[in-house]
């Protein structure tokens, strides 16, 4: 209550938990079931059973709780270290930080189980075989997603090599013909030099009584021929 004066006024907060979901909303019955799906497998690495139903209600052992408490703690960890807000709501619907025993995230699971059955999304007689078989088939799906990937990371590394070796035979080429320009400049250069030396070498003298002689010169002006 806040108050100035002779007026106060009251204000009312409601607190929520960022974990959890609105269920009114059909997306986040999808979110939902992705998040279980998740915190399943989280569950299966660690515990096995008849029955997924059986592993459910079935107490983990001392070294099970351990193994869980050193996935929980990484998992944590590796939230912690996310720099931005935008990293670290990115998962909110996966991963959440208050199952810290095995026990909390089997609770955790069966909370998400009872929603989602309300949903008609999961049938509990039937071992919840649709979100197992979910399950089975995003396993599938990662291993056909990998095996892509690794095929076209392959095919990538094998057109880098071939851009690599055009790369390289293109700029051999074009220092060759570079050479063969330069080469055939200096042969042009070369071949002018000599014709004019070998116009100069060509080049005749004669006198004027020579070329008068030869009907060439006829005569010169003011010079008499006798002076040729």
């Amino acid at each position: 209550m806040l108050g100035t004066g002779d007026k106060s006024t009251e204000f009312g907060l409601v607190l929520t938990n960022k974990w959890e979901l609105n269920m009114s909303d059909e997306s986040n019955i999808q979110a939902l079931f992705s998040k279980t799906k998740y915190l399943i497998v989280d569950l299966l690495k660690i515990q096995r059973g008849e029955t997924f139903t059986s592993i459910l209600h079935t107490g983990a052992s001392l070294q099970q709780q351990e193994l869980y408490k050193a996935i929980h703690a990484r998992r944590v960890a590796a939230e912690n270290a996310k720099t931005s807000e935008v990293e670290k709501n990115s998962k909110i619907a996966l991963f959440d930080p208050n199952d810290t025993t095995i026990e909390l995230l089997k609770n955790h699971i069966i909370k998400n189980l009872q929603i989602l059955e309300q949903h008609k999304l999961v049938t509990p007689t039937e071992d919840y075989q649709e979100v197992l078989t979910s399950i089975a088939k995003d396993i599938c799906n990662q291993r056909k997603y990998r095996l892509r990937r690794k095929q076209d990371l392959k095919k990538m590394v094998a057109t880098v090599e071939r851009m690599n070796k055009k790369k390289k035979y293109y700029g051999e080429a074009v220092t060759y013909y570079q050479e063969y320009v330069k080469a055939c400049v200096k042969q042009l250069i070369e071949g002018q030099k000599n014709r004019v030396k070998e116009i100069k070498r060509k080049t005749a003298k004669y006198s004027a009584q020579k070329l008068y002689e030869k009907g060439i010169l006829v005569e010169i002006e003011k010079v008499p021929v006798s002076s040729f």
